[in-house]
């Protein structure tokens, strides 16, 4: 054996091309990533090809791991791309494309995509090895000035999805997937409720969105003097006492969604979570059933059309809507979501608008 192949990494990949670049595909064990790679990401910015490192990014894809690892589940990470200029030789296997790739062991393979994931898996190697591998796009003999170019071609194409089908797709996420199941159940909410965006579109046909739906369910679900959960059965009857409030049944099919959210807040994330935030404080002092009680004589104490009157833009000026502008704008932070609540409680312990 000559020394190129005693000082060598051997991987299994396949060979081929993009445009006029040469890569290699290889599937390389998590242990083996620190002695392979040359993490690009200190210098100046011009003299790599990779973004500054974030600590926090990589600490919780190091805990996604671990937490996998612990509880014996799946988990998945997207492929990590690098280049090197060093003599990467490919083995042919006799199937076109497919074979062995000899990494030198003083090869030097900087990354263009996946610093994050890489320095994650480097961390936790030692924990969830148990054979895990990763697959390594190498491409050869890539200039610094094509690796920056390649860095910003992968991120200006690149679409995040929305937090709302995010939460939706999560299966551990406990809160969400108690509300996709609520919505299964519940014909209206599944109907009006939109999966996909944080904020629903002007021309959709829905009336809320998952993500508000979740994080306003979020402020109440654990709240109250007993510290407990409220039940499935519970949480869907409180936003049936929402739905009755608001008179999202009635309002469904009669207007046009986009249009009626331009003038009316009851539908908006910001109101959806002062309700949320109106349930945390009326738990304080309530049970559960009986703050479910306080909406429906709350719903029950005016028609519809004086309900709609209260949730009006113009008349939430100064608490969590802007009128100083052509069209009222909603302002969504914290702040103005818990003004909102506060009026939302008082409504709601009086027992009348």
């Amino acid at each position: 054996m000559n020394n190129s192949q005693e000082f060598s990494f051997n991987f299994p990949c396949v060979i081929g091309t993009q445009g006029s670049t040469v890569f290699m595909l290889m599937s390389v064990p998590f242990r083996v990533l620190r002695r392979l790679l040359a993490l690009d990401n200190s210098g100046h910015v011009l003299d790599r090809s990779q973004r500054e490192l974030n600590p926090a990014r990589v600490k919780k894809i190091s805990k996604y791991l671990r937490d996998a690892n612990t509880n014996k589940q799946p988990f998945i990470l997207p492929l990590i791309i690098g280049t090197s200029d060093d003599n990467i030789e490919f083995i042919p296997s006799g199937v076109d494309g497919v074979g062995t790739a000899r990494v030198p062991m003083d090869a030097v393979i900087a990354l263009t995509d996946g610093q994050h994931r890489c320095n994650s898996i480097i961390q936790v190697a030692s924990d969830v090895d148990g054979g895990n591998r990763i697959g390594l796009m190498l491409l050869l003999n890539v200039d610094l000035r094509q690796r920056q170019q390649f860095f910003s071609d992968i991120n200006n194409n690149v679409s995040k999805p929305s937090a709302a089908i995010n939460m939706a797709y999560n299966g551990r996420d406990e809160l969400a997937q108690m509300m996709i199941e609520t919505i299964k159940k519940h014909a209206l909410l599944a109907e009006i409720t939109d999966l996909e965006h944080n904020v629903v579109p002007a021309r959709s046909q829905r009336l809320i969105s998952f993500k508000a739906l979740c994080d306003a369910t979020g402020k109440f679900h654990r709240a109250g003097a007993s510290e407990s959960e409220l039940t499935p059965e519970q949480v869907q009857a409180v936003w049936q006492s929402w739905i009755n409030l608001t008179g999202a049944a009635e309002l469904q099919h009669a207007v046009t969604p986009g249009e009626y959210r331009q003038n009316y807040i009851q539908f908006s994330a910001v109101m959806l979570n002062a309700f949320g935030y109106a349930v945390q404080q009326l738990l304080e002092q309530h049970e559960p059933d009986c703050v479910i009680d306080m909406v429906n004589t709350l719903a029950a104490s005016a028609d519809l059309q004086t309900r709609e009157a209260y949730f009006l833009s113009t008349r939430w000026e100064g608490i969590c809507v802007n009128t100083s502008k052509a069209r009222p704008t909603l302002m969504a932070n914290a702040a103005a979501q818990k003004m909102a609540a506060a009026e939302l409680v008082s409504v709601l312990e009086r027992g009348a608008l």
